[in-house]
């Protein structure tokens, strides 16, 4: 099972754009953070990308070991009926 990015965005962007206020309150405390606290902020955003990065990582190894069992299946499935 592996993890689509794409929905995950248009989740998080579909309720920020149903949020207002929740995304308004988010954006001042960021750049509070990145005015205020610049190595807080920037420490947050490392980790946040790291990880993204596991993730897509594990994504991508997982859809991968996916395709291979599902091309096993099929050799399987066709030497068994020869």
């Amino acid at each position: 099972m592996s993890i689509n990015f794409e929905e995950i965005y248009n989740a998080m962007f579909n309720y920020f754009h149903a949020n207002i206020y929740i995304t308004i309150a988010l954006a001042v405390v960021l750049l509070y953070l990145l005015f205020r606290k610049p190595k807080l902020f920037l420490s947050l955003l490392l980790i946040a990308s790291v990880l993204t990065a596991v993730l897509y990582v594990i994504s991508h190894i997982s859809s991968a070991s996916m395709e291979s069992k599902d091309d096993m299946i099929k050799v399987k499935r066709i030497s068994t009926l020869k």
